[in-house]
């Protein structure tokens, strides 16, 4: 693994401090106060900067996340690291969750110890590549406790190239993995009809404002997880994705196509985004109706429809391959 100043982001400074997130998913708030509005949220592996680490009476620390978004989270819910440490084991081998939740445990058994807390889908973390017990991978994670996952519950992704043969091997002929930077694994490429299939493996999961994992997304989240998975890291909420983001590319309305990203709301102010499905759907997370994760036949939502400004599409040059 690198270590945190071979990773540190655009305009971030020689002595930045930076954290690892140890918890599942914590919420990031406007302020330094639990009962503040919430503004997105962190998951667990994820490196942050930490822009003020003084304590305040709630113990919150000041943190900027890799898609620029800054916010207040419990100090408790980060591993402060030190000067120069990665996040990851030097084994190089890494873990990715690919239930939709699993269960991880103290110890390699389902029965003698409750698990020490459920991950979700896409979560990663540094691993051990032999078997225990039949069943189970070690994990080392973030808080640097030792913890067992189900090895059907993960993928295993080791250090190499897409081309070369792989130390650890999952499925047979399945090309290796590059470990990318810390707490990020690029894996082989997907592309648009991948991240439609993942979404729709999504349906049901409900609307969370600020959400931006399996437990819960927002419009924008959703659309922001989506992407990631297949490391194309955009902007947090809608408007900035639609007019800021440089990854995402102007398409005519009429030439969207399953893959592309639809705005919604006001022509200068945009306040929703789905991801076209093909054949006249969407794939969003939506607050109207039944909240959450869902496919829409814009036919049949001829108020959202009304509301369609501008599609967006990621930059072909990020997708060769796909």
């Amino acid at each position: 693994m690198g270590s945190v100043s071979q990773n540190r982001r655009a305009g971030s400074s020689a002595d930045a401090e930076w954290a690892v997130v140890a918890v599942p998913v914590e919420f990031v708030h406007a302020d330094p106060d639990a009962r503040s509005p919430v503004v997105t949220q962190v998951a667990i592996s994820e490196i942050v900067e930490i822009l003020d680490a003084r304590a305040t009476a709630n113990a919150f620390a000041h943190i900027r996340m890799d898609d620029g978004y800054r916010g207040f989270v419990p100090v408790a819910a980060l591993r402060i690291l030190s000067p120069g440490e990665g996040a990851g084991a030097a084994s190089g081998a890494r873990a990715r969750v690919t239930s939709m939740s699993a269960n991880i445990y103290a110890a390699p058994s389902f029965t003698s110890t409750k698990p020490i807390f459920s991950v979700w889908l896409g979560d990663e973390f540094d691993a051990d590549a032999q078997i225990i017990n039949d069943r189970f991978i070690k994990l080392t994670l973030p808080s640097r406790d030792i913890g067992y996952i189900c090895a059907d519950d993960v993928e295993l992704l080791v250090a190499g190239s897409f081309e070369g043969p792989s130390a650890v091997e999952t499925r047979p002929n399945e090309p290796a993995t590059e470990l990318l930077r810390i707490g990020a694994v690029r894996t082989p490429p997907r592309g648009p009809q991948a991240w439609i299939a993942l979404g729709r493996r999504l349906i049901g999961v409900p609307y969370t404002w600020g959400g931006r994992t399996p437990a819960g997304f927002d419009c924008s989240g959703f659309i922001q997880f989506l992407l990631r998975q297949d490391g194309i890291i955009v902007q947090r909420d809608a408007h900035p994705q639609c007019f800021d983001e440089p990854k995402l590319r102007p398409v005519e309305l009429d030439a969207a196509r399953a893959g592309d990203l639809l705005f919604f709301g006001k022509a200068d102010a945009i306040d929703h985004v789905a991801m076209a499905g093909g054949d006249g759907e969407i794939l969003e997370s939506t607050r109207m109706g039944r909240p959450g994760v869902k496919i829409t036949k814009l036919a049949e939502a001829p108020h959202l429809k009304s509301l369609l400004r501008h599609a967006r599409r990621v930059d072909p040059s990020l997708l060769r391959g796909r």
